[in-house]
């Protein structure tokens, strides 16, 4: 009865010590759990800041064992300024690359600063950063409640409340216009309500319309004052791709009286990209050039209605429903013409809510000897 009582508890505390040394072992070499400290990836991952306590991720040990970061991935690493502490960031610059934030997008340069591009997310990562807007931003979620949200011009019928847009346009022209600036994330109530100073123009809007009568509907997106137009017609249909000269890409897709559909059409990272009663399209915007654009330019100074989104009607009858509006996350930076050289085996990260950040745009590189 002893021996057979000190075989069991011999034989626990076997199991219970290889237990916790594969645990540490798993936990050294393989994944280990993390919770988000602050707010700078906000809102793909939330700090612990009351009143919420903080995501809690597990991390991958392996993968940094066996290649690099990989550009817009989200990675925890020593923050190099003082390497008792983790940081998480998104890796947005790779080695040897020329980077600039400008307008919010992430331009680069592989050739010393001659030519620049804006760096495009691939489509998991475009769809995790579009975020909502319209009828409910989702850093201020009572920012539009109870205000008026839509210019309508003759022919528009509004009702906000249901989102409910009918139209009965004649030949003549008739607009309803979205008739808010689209802010930042984290940038909706900067100085009390609207008043924010970063417009984005990168948005996407999706919606579903019932058809009475076909005629032409137009939707469009201005970035800057420059007007990408998706127009759908019961002849045919186009995407009009601002620019000089303008570009017109055709689209398989007529109105048909009595039907419907579903729609999408965003601007992201001067990429178009159309969904429209199942036909996909993606267009590509050449943004190769000796310099990205000027925010002194008039364009970006004409006032927020140089971005912006709207729809024409024209001898049109129907319905638009559940209107929605995203936008791209837009990152922030005070100085426009500063550029950075990545060294090599170095990377650029940024947090997702670049406002409340502390990233590679602020760290430095001392050498002691």
């Amino acid at each position: 009865m002893t021996r057979g009582t000190g075989s069991f508890l011999r034989d626990n505390i076997e199991a219970f010590a290889v237990a916790i040394a594969l645990a540490l072992v798993i936990r050294h070499y393989c994944v280990e759990a993390f919770q988000i400290p602050t707010g700078s990836m906000k809102p793909t991952l939330y700090g612990d800041r009351p009143p919420l306590h903080g995501d809690r991720i597990l991390v991958d040990k392996v993968v940094p064992q066996l290649r690099d970061p990989k550009r817009w991935e989200v990675w925890v690493f020593q923050y190099p300024l003082n390497r008792s502490k983790n940081y998480i960031k998104r890796i947005v610059g790779l080695p040897g690359e020329h980077l600039r934030i400008v307008d919010g997008d992430i331009w680069t340069s592989r050739d010393q600063g001659a030519t620049w591009s804006i760096e495009r997310k691939p489509p998991g990562t475009r769809e995790s950063l579009l975020l909502p807007y319209y009828p409910e931003p989702i850093d201020s979620r009572q920012a539009l409640a109870g205000k008026r949200c839509w210019d309508a011009g003759e022919g528009w019928e509004v009702d906000e409340e249901r989102r409910r847009f009918d139209v009965h346009a004649t030949d003549a022209t008739s607009t309803l216009r979205f008739d808010r600036e689209i802010l930042a994330y984290d940038d909706v109530d900067r100085g009390g309500g609207f008043g924010g100073t970063l417009v984005v123009g990168d948005v996407r809007v999706s919606l579903r319309c019932e058809v009475e009568r076909p005629g032409t509907l137009v939707v469009c997106i201005t970035e800057h004052g420059q007007a990408h137009r998706l127009v759908l017609g019961a002849d045919g249909s186009r995407l009009e791709i601002g620019g000089v000269p303008t570009r017109s890409v055709p689209l398989d897709f007529r109105l048909e009286e009595g039907g419907d559909f579903d729609l999408s059409f965003a601007n992201v990272d001067d990429t178009l990209l159309v969904e429209v009663d199942g036909e996909e399209l993606e267009v590509s915007l050449d943004t190769g050039r000796a310099a990205p654009p000027d925010p002194k330019e008039e364009a970006f100074n004409g006032g927020w209605r140089t971005n912006g989104v709207h729809f024409e009607a024209t001898s049109m009858r129907g319905t638009l429903l559940d209107i929605a509006i995203d936008r791209d996350l837009h990152y922030d930076w005070d100085e426009p013409d500063e550029a950075w050289v990545i060294p090599a085996d170095h990377f650029f990260a940024l947090g997702d809510n670049t406002q409340h950040s502390k990233d590679s745009r602020a760290w430095s590189m001392v050498e002691v000897k």
